[in-house]
């Protein structure tokens, strides 16, 4: 019986200084290297951002000495978190901003401090400064674990942190995809068109059941401060309204509608933004993925306008 705890003893005595080991190593090596924002300095002259709509729908191959950097499910304020951490070391012309009727919904708000905090915590806790503390404010077990998994350095991750290590050695530069809050395109040769996706992406934005979305006050704070934010930096900023079906779009409320028209005039007004809507643009059904995101061939058609739009905008 004492030779069995013996063994567990020395076991769990290994077991430990292994994790301590990990964690060490995922503290003071990994972490302070994969999130330090000199890294991030990026060369293209124009950044794409946004939420699965820009992500599925501008591919940067085709728009000139662009980097799309939209990710799915990202609000205003994250945006707004992530733009500002980049602009520490990298410097674009313009910024191209997803701007769609659903980007002011009162759900994405429910989505960031309720439903979903966990996941979108967990993405952009490593890029939220101080004053940005929307999440980080509330202390319960989501704060706790990504505490422990970013300030502790626990190797929750350390798998995924060792692949963003070594590629930032061997490269010189991020695998941005990789990170929990990198953006990319959004390649899909699918097509699953149909009422039925078309129904669930209405009912995702404007309808949680049966609770009629509202305008938010939130969203509308935050994009002001993208923005700002740009205009303080010289950057130009362009509004982006992406494709959406034909039956999706005769079923936005309309109440988002004009909260479009109301908010883009104060932009322009105040901070002198572009707005190209695009959300009209004709495409054969097959290039939608749904009733609001395009697949490859809708992006390929739609990238391809867009880019000679932004063309003409230069001249």
């Amino acid at each position: 019986m004492r030779n069995i705890f013996k063994y567990i003893l020395i076991f769990l005595l290994i077991t430990s200084a292994f994790i301590i080991g990990l964690t060490l190593v995922n503290k003071f090596v990994f972490l302070p290297t994969i999130y330090n924002p000199k890294y991030f300095s990026l060369d293209e002259k124009t950044f794409i951002m946004g939420d699965s709509h820009t992500q599925c729908a501008i591919d940067p191959d085709i728009i000139e000495d662009s980097v799309n950097l939209s990710k799915n499910s990202e609000n205003y304020f994250l945006t707004y978190v992530k733009l500002t951490y980049f602009l520490k070391y990298s410097k674009p012309e313009r910024v191209l901003l997803n701007f769609s009727y659903h980007n002011f919904s009162t759900l994405y708000d429910e989505e960031m401090l309720g439903v979903r905090r966990n996941v979108l915590l967990n993405r952009y806790y490593p890029i939220i400064s101080d004053q940005e503390n929307i999440f980080t404010s509330k202390k319960d077990g989501d704060w706790l674990y990504t505490k422990l998994k970013y300030d502790w350095g626990l190797p929750f991750d350390f798998s995924n942190n060792m692949h963003l290590f070594f590629y930032l050695m061997h490269n010189g530069k991020p695998d941005i995809a990789n990170y929990p809050f990198g953006g990319y395109y959004r390649y899909n040769d699918t097509c699953n068109l149909s009422n039925d996706t078309i129904q669930q992406s209405l009912k995702a934005h404007y309808d949680s059941d049966g609770a009629k979305a509202g305008i938010s006050e939130l969203m509308y704070s935050y994009v002001k401060k993208i923005c700002s934010m740009c205009n303080e930096n010289n950057i130009e900023i362009i509004l982006i309204n992406t494709p959406v079906h034909d039956d999706y779009y005769n079923k936005i409320p309309d109440a988002f509608k004009r909260n479009h028209v109301v908010v883009y005039d104060h932009l322009k007004q105040e901070f002198n933004a572009k707005y190209l809507d695009f959300s009209r643009f004709p495409l054969p059904d097959k290039g939608f993925g749904d009733g609001d995101h395009l697949n490859a061939l809708g992006a390929k058609l739609f990238s391809e306008e867009l880019s000679k739009n932004l063309k003409l905008m230069e001249e």
